[in-house]
């Protein structure tokens, strides 16, 4: 399945890094640059931003846990959660059984870098507002 999504990956036109069983890639957008992690569990395929945003402080509000509710309930791939580093990470899994098609990792890439792009400003927004 991996050699599958670096074949894909190449198609996509992104460069990517493996490290053991995951692959690393990335995009850069208005707002920065964000790493994506690929990682395969048979027959799961996570895609993730991890550390999408800085550490969170103790002082964060409830006001972003239900915004993150918000986005989830939302939206239709992309999830986001709270890693154990207390980063925000947003991911999509894929069932990639009898075969995941180039078309379904294509939208997933183009789901994950446009939530990730787009709800990034908001949610540090909400961290800000939450320590001041």
């Amino acid at each position: 399945m991996l050699e599958t999504i670096k074949t894909y990956l190449t198609q996509y036109g992104w460069q990517y890094k493996c490290h053991d069983d995951i692959i690393v890639t990335g995009f850069e957008a208005e707002n920065g640059l964000f790493v994506v992690v690929i990682q395969y569990i048979t027959p799961w395929l996570r895609i993730s931003v991890p550390a999408y945003t800085p550490p969170l402080p103790t002082t964060f509000t409830s006001m972003l846990l239900y915004k993150l509710l918000e986005l989830n309930t939302s939206g239709r791939m992309a999830r986001f959660g709270i890693d154990e580093r207390q980063s925000v990470t947003v991911c999509i899994d894929l069932f990639t059984e009898p075969e995941l098609p180039y078309t379904q990792l294509e939208t997933a890439l183009d789901v994950i870098s446009y939530v990730a792009e787009t709800a990034h400003p908001h949610i540090m927004a909400l961290i800000n507002e939450g320590t001041t």
